[in-house]
């Protein structure tokens, strides 16, 4: 995030110069720049620009970005950029954070929950949607270089989107983007800085930190915030160039006669209304003070700041309801319980989650399970998965997973003996439609938790990838010394050859289910893309719902109003329950036997078999 105002005092002494031109072989604007982009700082400029160019007719709600346009935008983005001429070599996502960023982490997590709790109050009793489809335009050059559109007060009321950065991610690594986009072991803006500190780099990003590093002498820094497109007259031909406003701190600490930025930083950061002359004037004399006791004290927060500045890449250690993460907790557990299983290292005991209690973000150190546990976990989980895949035959392998994470949110409720939310709260958020023209706390609540299971679904998915990855290159490796001649051998290869894997194979049948799971944008859509594209209609929703309670899924015994909330007969008179629809579209049976079994009467749907979904006549 930076300190605060820095970059605002600063302005003054960034250089606003084109950075290249549109116009196809044009000489009098070359561009040589070599481009390295702070990938979480990108995510951001990204949604905040598509929240100002949302139309204004949208509620708070609907205006934010959804997953898919996020990645487009950031297309978009890169592609215009190259257009200009600039040579993009890098961009960095945050990875692992070490234990003294830990605390700024838990911060900006708290700052997220409080300004939801705030939104809370504002919009009490819930957002006022339109029954009418929205059409979104397609993404512009405008939207995602257009800065000088402010974002409406009423649209910063609500925080960005939980999986904003992975969203944007996910979009990069499937274009041609992917061999440059990188997840570090640290944040991002420390190997940016790394880039131009080796050679000539001019970084991108919002992340006013980046003028506080150590970069080579001509590297520079230039904000998302100030990029602007203008149209050149002055030449004998029409020219489209980009413009940034360029900071080059070696050149500015030249001009502030100072010899580095950082003790500048740190007097705004101590005094956020400190002029900047003052703040250059105690940056000077600050070694003049040292002997007294409390220059003593203040030196040392100094030497505290500063350390958040040292270029060095070390290993770093793996409101009113309650958190949506808590649905999928058990799902988790035994994702981190799977890592584990990777050779070579000594075996994880217990992993931290930083959770909300009420407004506070806490740690949460989860026991892992045994290596029995885990295998027996993977068993049941990949049997339950297939008897669902089976009961979802008709949907596509990829488009069970949203139904999935439904189910499992309502047997949540069902288990922990709260009240499960009724039929027309989840069709209304697993279609998109409300006939109530207001979307209610309780249905974005329902919404988060539905987004958790999915979220934790694809990290168990990327943990199982990584582990088969690394025994599949073992095993390559063990083929590949099995097949030279005995004399090639070195030393080392002849004592490499082992037991070729010690992952479960319930863990690669598991693998195996998930890898159907789509990308962010497909897997997690907005409510206006869910109430455009007609994902599944509101009826058939509510079909499913029914199918799935009255058929056995649910693990534990509802309630009695959830058997007349869902129109479901109780188990003991159990009668197929078909349901069709009225206006001549083609029937639909809630339940239908795809082997000829029978439904006993006495003990619901025989378990023997196999049924089918939303099976047309």
């Amino acid at each position: 995030m930076g300190v605060a105002f820095l970059a605002k005092q600063l302005h003054a002494f960034a250089e606003f110069s084109p950075l290249g031109c549109k116009s196809e072989g044009c000489k009098e604007h070359p561009s040589e720049k070599k481009i390295v982009i702070d990938g979480p700082s990108l995510a951001y400029h990204i949604y905040n620009r598509g929240l100002a160019h949302s139309p204004s007719s949208l509620s708070a709600i609907d205006a934010i970005p959804s997953y898919d346009r996020l990645g487009k935008a950031a297309l978009a983005f890169l592609d215009e950029l190259e257009c200009h001429g600039a040579t993009i070599e890098h961009i960095f996502f945050d990875g692992a954070i070490s234990k003294d960023r830990e605390e700024i982490r838990k911060s900006r997590l708290e700052a997220c929950v409080k300004q939801l709790n705030s939104a809370h109050q504002t919009y009490f009793n819930g957002f006022k949607v339109s029954n009418e489809v929205t059409t979104m335009a397609p993404v512009n050059t405008a939207e995602v270089f257009d800065s000088t559109r402010p974002v409406l007060p009423s649209r910063k009321a609500l925080p960005p989107p939980a999986f904003l950065v992975p969203a944007v991610l996910d979009a990069l690594r499937t274009s041609k983007y992917a061999p440059i986009s990188s997840v570090v072991p640290g944040e991002a803006d420390l190997f940016c800085a790394r880039a131009a500190l080796e050679s000539r780099h001019t970084i991108f990003t919002n992340d006013s930190d980046l003028l506080l590093y150590d970069l080579a002498t001509s590297s520079e820094v230039a904000f998302f915030n100030r990029l602007e497109l203008k149209s050149s007259h002055d030449t004998s031909r029409n020219c489209s160039l980009l413009y940034a406003r360029l900071s080059q701190p070696a050149k500015i600490v030249s001009r502030l006669g100072l010899r580095g930025l950082r003790r500048l930083a740190f007097e705004i950061r101590e005094d956020k209304s400190i002029k900047l002359r003052h703040a250059i004037e105690c940056a000077k004399q600050s070694m003049a003070f040292l002997g007294s006791r409390s220059s003593s004290t203040r030196q040392n927060a100094f030497e505290k700041f500063e350390e958040e500045y040292d270029i060095e890449v070390s290993d770093f250690e793996a409101f009113i309801r309650s958190s949506a993460w808590e649905v999928s907790r058990e799902l988790r557990y035994f994702a981190y319980s799977c890592l584990g299983f990777k050779e070579s290292e000594r075996p994880l005991e217990q992993v931290s989650e930083y959770v909300r209690r009420g407004a506070r973000i806490v740690r949460d150190d989860v026991s892992l399970l045994s290596r029995e546990e885990a295998i027996r976990y993977a068993t049941a989980f990949t049997v339950k998965l297939e008897k669902f895949r089976s009961f979802l035959a008709d949907f596509s392998k990829s488009s069970i997973w949203r139904p999935y994470a439904l189910y499992e949110v309502f047997d949540w409720y069902v288990g922990s003996g709260k009240e499960p939310p009724s039929k027309h709260t989840l069709t209304t958020v697993f279609s998109g439609t409300n006939k109530d023209e207001r979307l209610s706390w309780y249905e974005v609540h329902i919404s988060a938790q539905l987004q958790a299971v999915l979220y934790s679904l694809r990290m168990l998915l990327q943990i199982l990838r990584h582990l088969s990855f690394a025994i599949q290159q073992k095993i390559e490796i063990s083929q590949k010394i099995h097949e030279e001649p005995l004399a090639s051998r070195t030393v080392e290869s002849l004592v490499l050859p082992r037991e070729p894997s010690n992952l479960p194979v319930e863990f690669l049948r598991l693998e195996h289910l998930l890898s159907t799971l789509p990308f962010l944008d497909e897997l997690i859509p907005s409510r206006l893309e869910l109430e455009a594209n007609h994902t599944m209609p509101a009826v058939e929703v509510e079909y499913l719902l029914t199918a799935l309670f009255t058929s056995n899924q649910i693990n534990h015994a509802p309630s009695k109003r959830c058997y007349e909330d869902y129109n479901a007969p109780s188990p003991k008179s159990l009668d197929g329950l078909r349901c069709k629809e009225k206006d001549g579209r083609k029937k639909i049976h809630a339940i239908s036997t795809r082997r000829s079994g029978k439904i006993d009467s006495t003990k619901g749907v025989d378990e023997s078999n196999r049924f089918n979904v939303l099976e047309a006549e």
